[in-house]
């Protein structure tokens, strides 16, 4: 199993359709879930393989910047009160909300 991001224009549905192929094979390779961040990056959530991977739609790279995240369902930004925009927030099947926080390094 391959996942791929189709990625158009907003402005032009019917237009060219760009095929990013991210990284991986199997079943742990499922995207579940994905984002729009203020960076304009996709942010994809894998399910069975519990991480969160960054992809830039320009460039078509990516990265993985979470794992060790089991049954993540979905991610978003934080939006509303108490939320912080500037933050990604995943949930998963077993109910837990976590804050992906950035490390210094």
């Amino acid at each position: 199993m391959v996942t791929a991001v189709h990625v158009l224009d907003a402005h032009d549905l019917g237009g060219p359709v760009r095929t990013i192929t991210l990284p991986g094979f199997g079943p742990a390779n499922m995207a579940d879930d994905l984002t729009v961040g203020p960076d304009g990056a996709l942010y994809v959530a894998f399910n069975a393989g519990g991480k969160v991977v960054r992809v830039d739609p320009d460039s078509g790279s990516s990265c993985e910047i979470a794992s060790g995240l089991p049954f993540t369902s979905a991610v978003k930004f934080g939006a509303g009160p108490g939320w912080d925009p500037n933050s990604l927030y995943t949930t998963g099947f077993l109910g837990e909300v976590r804050r992906l926080e950035r490390v210094a390094g």
